[in-house]
This record gives structure tokens, C-alpha cells and sequence, in this order.
């Protein structure tokens, strides 16, 4: 992986870590039906690669698994994506899908309490606005740091399940004005043209959005 790839997978990475055991501790349902034949995962598609193979059998079964599901956007397996699994001891897949809240409420497979869905909105909500962004700042931070010497002053999170983007504000100061030329150069050296957004927010603001695949 090139340092790009590999800073993009640990934000993915970051947002699916522990988000399972998350979920499962904070909701009854969940915790419910967390048997050995029943094994809620968040992971990477590159985690799901790790962990079984790449080979076309492979994707393909993961296509259908998630065409299956309650998908309604895409119908076959992303490698930089973030997915919801339902396994068992075995390693038998039962459900698969992209991470997102009809992803939670469809791996359950009996009927839940009505406040089910509004439950799990308020975990994932306080899970990216809470704990994801805790973990992601030191991240972002460093390789700004590292790839563009540039010191970030602050970062706000928000993830689109929906165009399936986790989308990252950072905002950093510069007062010089050859330090903003130099910035506004590197940075499609280091992002990819359609990976940022940079905006001008004052004489001596900047905020590059960032909208990485989810």
C-alpha cells in the first residue's frame, strides 16, 4: 500500500474497531443473540480479504451475501469499504452487508422492540461523534504533519452512510501568504483531486474537507 492507502484504511479501520463489541454491550437485542452461532463483526473489506482470500469464489460469495442483504445501493463487495458481518464459530457467513444502520437492524433475525432502530442510531451517532473522532485526530494530525507540514488547529467527523463517505474537516492556520501556495501545491500531490475539498475561510483559515470511501 502506498502511505495514502494505508492512512485511508486506518481511518476505516479506526471506525470499525470495536464498534461490534460497541454495539453488543450497549443493546440488549444484540447482546441477546451473541452466541457462537451468531457473532456480530464491523471490519474492513481489507480485514474481510485478510481473513478469507481474494479469490473470485471468495468475492463472489461475498457479492451475493450482500445483494441479499438490505443493501439498496450497491449489490457486490468494495475492498475500501466498511461492512457489518454476521458469522459463526465455523467462520459460516450468515449475513453481510454494508456498515450503516439497516445493516445493524437487518442482521437481527428475529423481531426487535420498537425503539430498536432509534437505539442503535443513538450508538453510532455517539460512537462517531465521541470515541471515532478521539481515535482519528492523532491520525489525521500526524499526517498532515508528516506530508504537509502543516499543524491542524481542529477536526470535525461525519460519516454519510447513504453515499457511503466518512467525511473529515480539518482546519488549520496560516499567515504567511507563501505558506498557503505551498499548501494549496502539495496538496494534490499528497490527496487526490477528488479525495478533498480546500476552502478559504478567512485571510488566514483553511479547511481541507476530506470524503473517503465507506
Amino acid at each position: 500500500m502506498t502511505p495514502l492507502q494505508e492512512f485511508l484504511e486506518d481511518l476505516r479501520y479506526q471506525f470499525c474497531d470495536d464498534l461490534d463489541d460497541y454495539l453488543v454491550a450497549n443493546n440488549k437485542a444484540l447482546m441477546a443473540q451473541e452466541t457462537d452461532q451468531h457473532h456480530l463483526l464491523t471490519l474492513t473489506g481489507q480485514e474481510l480479504i485478510n481473513y478469507f482470500d481474494d479469490s473470485k469464489k471468495t468475492i463472489r460469495r461475498f457479492d451475493k451475501l450482500i445483494t441479499n442483504s438490505s443493501s439498496k445501493q450497491r449489490k457486490r463487495f468494495i475492498i475500501d469499504a466498511c461492512y457489518l458481518m454476521v458469522i459463526e464459530l465455523n467462520d459460516e457467513i450468515h449475513y453481510l452487508d454494508y456498515l450503516g444502520l439497516d445493516a445493524v437492524v437487518y442482521s437481527v433475525p428475529h423481531k426487535v422492540y420498537d425503539d430498536f432502530s432509534a437505539d442503535i442510531a443513538s450508538l453510532l451517532s455517539t460512537w462517531t461523534n465521541d470515541i471515532y473522532i478521539n481515535r482519528i485526530t492523532p491520525i489525521i494530525t500526524d499526517y498532515f504533519q508528516n506530508h504537509i507540514n502543516v499543524k491542524i488547529e481542529n477536526v470535525e467527523v461525519n460519516v454519510d452512510y447513504t453515499n457511503r463517505k466518512i467525511i473529515i474537516k480539518t482546519f488549520s492556520k496560516l499567515s504567511k501568504k507563501v505558506n498557503k501556495k505551498a499548501y494549496h501545491k502539495v496538496l494534490p500531490k499528497v490527496f487526490k483531486h477528488k479525495l478533498y475539498v480546500l476552502e478559504e475561510l478567512s485571510s488566514n483559515l483553511q479547511c481541507v474537507t476530506l470524503k473517503i470511501n465507506f
